[in-house]
């Protein structure tokens, strides 16, 4: 998991008060992936290398960030060829990674990675990084409200996996945390008032299994790790599809009792002790590809929403 506080060198401050707003919020902004992106560097302390426009003229604030951790070889940069299309579409591509928006009016955005243009047929050990390919979006809904401030939090995605290909040997690979590919959506919920925080996560796929079975950790394994708690829900408290199917997934849920449960069963673990879940806030999120082994798949996104009621 890639670090947040690049972006939230704010994050603790006082003046960040709880508050009322509007019902229904929105949580997650340009949801169509019209206003562009901020691109960042394969290294957290590259910050922000390029800026690519939208899909249409516009004023709006351009909020999300591609993020491409470890992407050393070919990664997307100012000078990256932008290709244009009939109806305000556009593509960015360079051998590993491939951005898509309004190309298809089968999805709102498309993203590829090819990993195997990074590993080149290296076989990654314990401590290694590994290559991300991810949308993030930092101050969510200006980190308000509170949880505690809302009755639900309605979670609409369709996901569709394209395809995916292992590009390593069977006797090579280490299936338990080393070798594989996954794409999960994660939010990043802090308690503002004491200082602590976690992941959040669903994931939609992974290739070690046809439903994800859950997972609660701390975020280790690579020197810019945030050590903090990840959980991860279980797919089947979503879906029962599987991604490798290569069918859309569409998905509607509320996720807030879902996080409620997963400070509950941080609480039990030793994490989190001393946080006020009615004091927490989404901070942050970001969906995409991380490679921990060498692999190449693409997904497509048609909708994407997270409401606070």
């Amino acid at each position: 998991m890639p670090t947040i506080w690049s972006e939230q060198a704010s994050l603790w401050d006082p003046s960040i008060a709880l508050k009322k707003t509007n019902r229904p919020l929105e949580m997650i902004s340009d949801a169509s992936f019209q206003n562009g992106f901020a691109i960042y560097g394969p290294r957290h302390e590259d910050g922000m290398i390029a800026q690519y426009a939208g899909a249409k003229e516009t004023t709006e604030k351009q909020v999300w960030n591609i993020a491409q951790w470890a992407v050393y070889r070919h990664p997307l940069t100012a000078e990256t060829k932008r290709t244009d299309l009939p109806g305000g579409g556009f593509i960015y591509e360079t051998d590993t990674v491939k951005l898509s928006v309004g190309d298809s009016a089968d999805y709102l955005i498309r993203m590829e990675q090819r990993a195997e243009q990074e590993y080149l047929g290296h076989v990654r050990t314990f401590g290694e990084e590994w290559p991300h390919f991810l949308l993030e979006q930092h101050a969510v809904a200006d980190c308000e409200p509170a949880l505690g401030e809302l009755n639900a939090l309605d979670y609409e995605v369709s996901f569709r996996l394209e395809y995916e290909k292992c590009n390593m040997r069977r006797e090579d690979m280490n299936f338990n945390n080393m070798h594989h590919a996954q794409v999960t959506h994660y939010w990043a919920i802090a308690d503002v008032k004491r200082m602590d925080w976690f992941w959040f996560g669903l994931n939609f796929y992974d290739s070690r299994y046809d439903l994800f079975p859950g997972y609660l950790h701390v975020d280790e394994g690579k020197a810019d790790a945030s050590n903090k708690m990840i959980y991860v829900e279980k797919q089947e408290t979503f879906s029962k599809q599987r991604a490798k199917d290569g069918e859309w997934m569409d998905i509607s849920i509320d996720i807030l009792p879902l996080i409620q449960k997963a400070v509950k069963a941080a609480k039990a673990k030793g994490c989190l002790k001393d946080v006020c879940v009615e004091d927490m806030k989404i901070i942050s999120t970001n969906l995409g590809f991380e490679m921990m082994g060498n692999f190449d798949a693409a997904f497509m996104l048609r909708k994407l929403h997270l409401t606070g009621k």
